[in-house]
C-alpha cells in the first residue's frame, strides 16, 4: 500500500481561478500549483490535485463543460506512480511487511525501479466453438508443454491432443492445466474480451468456479 499519492491533472494556468470556483461550487478541495511546464503550444501549465479519483473525474467534467481543456486526467493514479519513476519491469521498495492467508502486504509503501529482469512463462490461448458459444477444443502453447483440449473419442493426430468427453470435463482439464504448469502471462487474439468472456460463462453454465489464477483464485 502507498500512501500520500494523489490524482492530478492539468490546465492552463489562466483558468486556474476558473478551476478554484467550479470545485468549491462542488466542494470539491483542489490544490493547484503553477509549473515550468509548457503545451506544445508554450502553454504554462498548473497541476489540480484532489483528494479522490471521483473528485477529478468531477471536476474535470465541469471543465469540459466550460470548454475548458484538461491535460493528462486520463491517465490512471497507479499507472502515473509507475510512470513518474520510469518504473517498467521489476521493482525495488521497502515498507512495512504484514502477512495474512499466505499473502504478504507491504504497508507505506517506497518504489523505485529495479534492474532484475524476469523470465515470464507465457502461454498462447485459442478457443474453438459453435456460433452459440458453445466450446469444442481449446489450444494451450507454452515452452513448457503444447496441447489441444478436445471434446471427441480418441483418434489419431500429430498434434498432442488429450482428449475428453463433454464441455464441463473440458473446462476442467483446462483449469488442472493451469494449476500444473502455473503460466505468469496468457496471450492470445482477444484473451480478455473474448476468450475470458466465453469460458467464465461456458463455467456458470456448467455451475463450476473457473479457477485458473494462483491460489485458487478465479
Amino acid at each position: 500500500l502507498i500512501n500520500g499519492e494523489k490524482p492530478v491533472f492539468f490546465i492552463a494556468q489562466e483558468h486556474i481561478e476558473q478551476t478554484q470556483n467550479l470545485a468549491l461550487s462542488k466542494s470539491i478541495q483542489v490544490e493547484i500549483r503553477t509549473l515550468e511546464l509548457k503545451t506544445f503550444e508554450h502553454t504554462p501549465l498548473a497541476a489540480c490535485y484532489t483528494k479522490v479519483t471521483k473528485e477529478a473525474l468531477v471536476l474535470q467534467d465541469l471543465l469540459s463543460q466550460q470548454d475548458i481543456v484538461t491535460y493528462e486526467g486520463d491517465i490512471r493514479l497507479a499507472d502515473r506512480y509507475l510512470m513518474e519513476r520510469f518504473i517498467k519491469g521489476s521493482v525495488e521498495f521497502t515498507g512495512h511487511q504484514q502477512s495474512r492467508n499466505g499473502f504478504h502486504r507491504i504497508q507505506n509503501a517506497k518504489c523505485r525501479s529495479g534492474d532484475y529482469e524476469p523470465k515470464l512463462h507465457v502461454v498462447s490461448l485459442d478457443l474453438e466453438c459453435s456460433e452459440k458459444g458453445i466450446l469444442y477444443s481449446i489450444g494451450l502453447d507454452s515452452p513448457h508443454d503444447s496441447r489441444v483440449i478436445m471434446i471427441g473419442e480418441p483418434e489419431p493426430a500429430e498434434t498432442n491432443i488429450q482428449w475428453v468427453q463433454n464441455e464441463k470435463a473440458l473446462l476442467e482439464a483446462l483449469i488442472a492445466w493451469f494449476k500444473s504448469f502455473d503460466p505468469d502471462v496468457i496471450v492470445g487474439w482477444n484473451v480478455i474480451d473474448f476468450d475470458f468472456r466465453l469460458l467464465h460463462k461456458r463455467a456458470e453454465w456448467h455451475n463450476m468456479k473457473l479457477m485458473l489464477g494462483r491460489a485458487d483464485q478465479p
